[in-house]
């Protein structure tokens, strides 16, 4: 792994699509294979979820750069995807790989 060009371990957001919904994203560092001892026997692996899928990281990174979230948003986020896949099919989070129309969103209130 090489600090210097490696993506941070952290939450981000980002659009799958142009003008989509904000998704969120998570990066994180895995282990390599351990022997008896606890030692590393092969490399850390950067890895990354966008919206709960797990992605290749250069897919995401360094689209999600500037897009940092704080672990709460990730969370909520992450929730508020699920919670209108099953109740607001049509909601922009439900379908984050479709542009959001404008006309066909329903008003919040």
């Amino acid at each position: 792994m090489n600090i210097a060009n490696d993506p941070p371990p952290g939450h981000y957001q980002i659009r799958l699509v142009k003008r989509g919904p904000f998704v969120p994203v998570r990066i994180w560092i895995e282990d390599g294979d351990r022997d008896e001892f606890g030692n590393l026997e092969s490399d850390q692996i950067i890895k990354a979820a966008a919206d709960g899928v797990e992605v290749d990281v250069w897919s995401v990174w360094p689209y999600c750069a500037g897009e940092t979230i704080t672990a709460s948003e990730y969370r909520f986020m992450r929730s508020r995807t699920e919670w209108d896949k099953r109740h607001a099919p049509d909601a922009p989070a439900a379908n984050p790989r479709r542009p959001i129309d404008i006309d066909l969103t329903k008003p919040v209130f």
